[in-house]
């Protein structure tokens, strides 16, 4: 008889004992599938991360190459002597003109392309201004977006 009493003495302690116990082994249970998904967002952010930062280093050095192309293309024009033989074509067809209303043709037409070219270069110029501008835009918003990231991943650690 006096097992049963103790029996009945403790059971009335162990339930809310035993409740507690299984109330803690569920929290930890959700705790680690919480984990879990932290976990599986990093890592899907992270890739994303990787992913975006290939692009743009891709397309960097698309830009770098398109602005080097542009450099070997415009390089004979900066330094462009005329050759010659053209020279001396363009000195034979002036010379050639007596009339001052052709020669003023000439003239007007030399100083069209001149302004066409200059045009040109001004346009070519402002377009590679553009694109270095957009590049070190692309770069600092990823070496904002690494810093933050870094920040985030720090303080779980420290915790």
């Amino acid at each position: 008889m006096t097992s049963t009493v103790t029996d009945s003495g403790l059971q009335p302690l162990l339930a809310p004992a035993l409740l507690t116990v299984e109330q803690l082994q569920q929290e930890l249970i959700n705790v680690r599938q919480q984990r879990d998904q932290a976990r599986w967002e990093a890592s899907n952010w992270r890739q994303r991360y990787e992913m975006e930062a290939q692009q743009r280093r891709s397309e960097s050095e698309q830009a770098e190459q398109a602005i080097a192309n542009l450099k070997t293309q415009l390089q004979p024009l900066a330094t462009a002597t005329l050759d010659p033989t053209v020279l001396a074509s363009l000195q034979t067809q002036v010379a050639a003109e007596t009339d001052s209303i052709a020669l003023q043709a000439l003239l007007l037409t030399a100083l069209t392309e001149q302004e066409r070219l200059r045009q040109g270069l001004q346009a070519e110029q402002a377009s590679h201004a553009k694109t270095r501008h957009s590049l070190t835009n692309a770069l600092g918003d990823a070496i904002d977006v690494f810093s933050r990231r870094r920040k985030r991943q720090s303080k779980p650690a420290s915790l």
